[in-house]
């Protein structure tokens, strides 16, 4: 039986369990740097985003220096990754055209002093297209209806999302979502929004509809390079949407 997972709160900002702080790579020995590397394409394009940490997912945020660098080729183009900085987290990515079913990435991260290279793949899995609901259509919330999609992947689950934007009864707004992982990758998954236990909390002002957007996820694991640190992980997904759902009470 699939389980889904809910997340549902006032619209605030959540604070990040990552840490803050950032520690020059030239400090940093390659076994105790810990890698995430994640290829996502909406059919369009692919963004990779790579965090490098201290000794874990939560430790401090790897600035590259000293010659350090992360590459990534894809269909014979390389590009460096550059460094991205937000008031959470530090992470570096790059933007490839290469979104097709299969396609393999490489990732490098070069060390300059001690002359290493580490090598990670990925495989994006097999693309696919969302074709019904479609965007800005309207559901009342009781309404069942079918997510379907063309582009089935044999014998493979795909996961199951929705979040949505309300209007408050205070006249804030309140948002909420869930997912559901490993259904069956048949082209067909039926729904109805009432089963959301987030749409139906008192805090919504049910005289406006909410905004809804649907995601399906495909994802594949790759291969790690065996010099980061236990636990470091790359991985590729195709992801689709449909977005300006509205849901009526």
């Amino acid at each position: 039986m699939n389980k889904w997972v809910l997340v549902a709160a006032p619209a605030l900002s959540l604070l990040s369990g990552c840490s803050t702080e950032t520690t020059d790579s030239k400090n940093v020995a390659t076994e105790a740097i810990w890698g995430e590397f994640k290829v996502t394409s909406d059919g369009n394009r692919a963004r990779l985003v790579a965090e490098l940490n201290v000794d874990g997912s939560n430790g401090n945020n790897l600035k590259l220096t000293d010659g350090d660098k992360l590459y990534a080729t894809a269909s014979g183009v390389t590009k460096e990754l550059v460094e991205d900085i937000d008031f959470f987290d530090v992470d570096y990515q790059a933007y490839f055209d290469e979104t097709k079913s299969n396609a393999s990435y490489s990732i490098v991260f070069e060390r300059q002093k001690s002359a290493q290279k580490l090598i990670s793949t990925v495989q994006l899995p097999e693309s696919f297209t969302i074709f019904a609901p479609q965007k800005s259509q309207s559901f009342n919330l009781k309404d069942s209806l079918f997510i379907s999609w063309q582009g089935l992947s044999s014998g493979k689950s795909i996961d199951f999302s929705y979040s949505a934007s309300c209007s408050a009864k205070d006249g804030g707004s309140y948002s909420t979502s869930a997912s559901v992982s490993a259904i069956v990758d048949n082209g067909n998954y039926q729904f109805s929004f009432d089963q959301f236990e987030g749409l139906k909390d008192e805090q919504i002002n049910r005289g406006k509809p909410c905004e809804v957007t649907l995601s399906l996820r495909r994802r594949n694991e790759g291969i790690i390079d065996s010099k980061y640190k236990s636990g470091s992980r790359v991985s590729a997904e195709q992801v689709r949407t449909v977005e300006n759902i509205k849901v009526y009470f």
